[in-house]
């Protein structure tokens, strides 16, 4: 076995050991159930969904290991390949240390970042995140080295960032155009300048054919996305603006913080375990700026790009929180096509992750060469590996032990099985009516799984319980309507017939106890009543 082979070895075991080090206990059996983040025994792959092949994938898995053992890998192979990718980003690009090098994979795999968006569950996000440093590896060694063999590999993974992320795909042209003004200052050398433009016309063609499946019903608004967009308002804007914590906007946003969910209060923050956690906080930030400097000091492109990336990116990230950057923030909104679809915009400090994870290591190996042979060296490597785990305190063991492996109860299997032998494949009414809610045996508010969960169909809450939020037609239905008119002593059967709907299945959990009026509907019939649900039928007479 070569060097390098053993080398490559070691970098997967070490980011492997630590993937498994953050999720513990949540690789034991069972689903990991956290605010968006629902999974179920069946894994839907709708083709008018943008992430079709993503999720094509994840259910291909699932017909050769359990739905729950595909959750678990989609995480670890998520924190897996963040990890090695900006290893190999950082190793590739710079004469760094190795260890500065490995430091990069860890900053970009623990970070609050990482953190706060595995907390709410978003993996389609992380899922993007976790690409981004192997595009930025492609790009650059097709910018060094243009030829149809580096194309054909930048064309793979931009595809694999519209496979895994929408969100994405407008972070990478935005690092490809940066990147490319960059690698094009002060080259004289007109025969490279033509190879990037005739295999980047190739790397874009196959790109283009290989995401067509998405591209082409986003290009015409079919999409489920397409669809979703179009009806962003300000309302969207206002419910999910960037937090400014307690360092304020900017500093925030430069300290990989910011999401809109840490008003929620569903999880730990990092200051809420560390009165001290500014020190860190400021440590990334002024190291950050030094490994900007120290990358145009020594006319490193690839940092500098990705620095400027990472300014612009926290300039977006601000939205229309901040005062200063409001103003592009709206005319980007109107005037750029489906810019409106980043109503989430402290999504953009992926990128400042994906640059200060570089500039970072730029500045620790910059300090471990000038420190070479002095005493305080042998304290620098412990100091550094320190300011990850600093910075995001509680990522460790199951996020601190806020997330556990938990099943659904058998009594959801029971019905399943149930309603799935109905020859008539019946349409059920599945409450309490909340797109998220509290689920005691995943002791979290978790996106209602109902819908997914039972192969027969089940019409379960799409709410998120909002003021300004825009109803769906079945909300209209059952929280204008139905839930009214049950409330009111009224027998909601015909509503409940003209709608379709055989059965009623109400959970026991959240505020069922507000729904006791449906015992005393003349025209709904027990069929059941166990220990986490009670099933109604309509009568039909």
């Amino acid at each position: 076995m070569n060097i390098m082979k053993k080398y490559r070895i070691k970098r997967v075991l070490v980011f492997t050991g630590l993937a498994v080090g953050i999720m513990g206990p949540l690789l034991l059996g069972g689903y990991i159930l956290t605010l968006d983040l629902s999974w179920t025994p069946y894994i839907t792959h709708d083709i008018a969904d943008t992430h079709y092949g993503y999720k094509l994938l994840l259910y291909s898995l699932s017909h050769l290991i359990p739905s729950s053992w595909v959750e678990k890998l989609a995480l670890l192979g998520i924190l897996i390949l963040s990890g090695i990718g900006a290893h190999r980003m950082v190793s590739r690009f710079t004469t760094v240390a190795s260890w500065a090098a490995v430091f990069a994979g860890v900053l970009y795999m623990i970070n609050p970042f990482v953190y706060t968006r595995f907390m709410a569950g978003q993996y389609i996000v992380l899922s993007g995140y976790a690409v981004l440093p192997w595009f930025v590896t492609s790009l650059w060694s097709f910018i060094d080295n243009p030829s149809p063999r580096s194309g054909l590999i930048l064309a793979a993974w931009t595809t694999a960032v519209g496979i895994t992320s929408l969100h994405s795909v407008f972070f990478i042209a935005l690092i490809a155009i940066v990147s490319l003004v960059i690698a094009g200052v002060g080259t004289k050398r007109t025969h490279l300048r033509r190879k990037w433009l005739s295999y980047g016309a190739l790397a874009f063609g196959v790109t283009l054919i290989a995401s067509s499946y998405w591209v082409v019903p986003m290009m015409l608004g079919t999409s489920r996305q397409a669809e979703e967009i179009a009806t962003f308002t300000s309302t969207d804007t206002r419910l999910y603006r960037t937090d400014g914590g307690t360092l304020g906007l900017p500093a925030n946003v430069f300290a990989l913080s910011g999401f809109w969910g840490d008003r929620l209060s569903q999880y730990e923050l990092p200051w809420d375990m560390e009165s001290w956690w500014i020190v860190p906080a400021i440590a990334l930030i002024v190291l950050s700026a030094w490994g900007f400097y120290v990358s145009i000091r020594a006319r490193d492109k690839v940092g500098i790009s990705l620095g400027i990336v990472a300014l612009i990116a926290a300039v977006l990230a601000m939205g229309d929180a901040w005062a200063p950057t409001a103003w592009l923030w709206h005319g980007l909104v109107r005037f750029v096509p489906f810019f409106a679809g980043y109503r989430e915009p402290q999504k953009f400090v992926a990128l400042v992750a994906l640059g200060e994870a570089y500039l970072v290591a730029r500045a620790v190996g910059w300090g471990a060469e000038k420190l070479k042979g002095k005493a305080m060296a042998a304290a620098l490597v412990p100091l550094v590996f320190a300011l990850p785990f600093a910075l995001t305190p509680s990522m460790l063991w199951g996020m601190h032990g806020q997330l556990k492996s938990v099943d659904y109860p058998g009594d959801w299997y029971a019905l399943d099985t149930r309603l799935s032998q109905d020859p008539t494949h019946p349409k059920s009414l599945f409450l309490p009516w909340h797109g998220y809610m509290r689920l005691d045996f995943a002791g979290r508010v978790v996106a209602n799984p109902a819908s997914r969960f039972f192969s027969a169909p089940m019409v379960a809450g799409d709410n998120i319980d909002r003021a300004g939020e825009r109803l769906s037609p079945a909300s209209q239905l059952v929280s204008g309507k139905i839930i009214p008119a049950g409330k009111a002593g009224q027998d909601v059967s015909g509503l409940l017939r003209d709608a379709g709907f055989k059965y009623v299945v109400l959970a026991k959990t959240a505020d069922y106890q507000a729904y006791s009026w449906i015992g005393h509907q003349p025209g709904l019939k027990l069929l059941s009543d166990t220990q986490s649900l009670m099933v109604y039928e309509v009568s039909h007479e």
